[in-house]
């Protein structure tokens, strides 16, 4: 598995740069089959599940 990093080098070299996936490869030494299916994955956004918190408040 690639480091989140290189997935958006890939991304830019791929969309920004008009690279191909062999030219990607080559500089990042990876297989250009593996630049490949990165740069066409779809892009994961993390979700988290988030407990609500609960203050408590106490009358003195």
């Amino acid at each position: 598995m690639l480091a989140v990093a290189e997935i958006n080098y890939i991304r830019h070299e791929i969309i920004k740069k008009d690279s191909n996936y062999s030219e990607i490869a080559q500089r990042l030494g990876r297989d250009s089959r593996t630049v490949k299916k990165y740069a066409e994955q779809e892009v994961i956004t993390p979700t988290f599940d988030v407990e609500p918190i609960f203050i408590i408040q106490f009358s003195i």
